[in-house]
């Protein structure tokens, strides 16, 4: 998976990411920022992706309203 670029905070910690920095993992906790979980079903995603392969749940992104 490729790295995602870091913005804000971590979603798991919250710690501050390097801003504008490509990363994979958290450097505060160690956690994959290149994946994420359906609120649903607790499936792993791509940050990427509008809705959960398992489900189908539309996925709500840090920018609003996924797709």
């Amino acid at each position: 998976m490729p790295p995602v670029m870091a913005q804000g905070g971590c979603r798991y910690c919250g710690g501050d990411l390097p801003a504008g920095r490509a990363i994979t993992f958290c450097p505060h906790c160690g956690q994959n920022m290149t994946v994420m979980q359906c609120p649903a079903c607790s499936a792993e995603l791509e940050v990427d992706w509008h809705f959960c392969p398992t489900c189908g749940r539309k996925i709500e992104t840090g920018e609003g309203a996924a797709g």
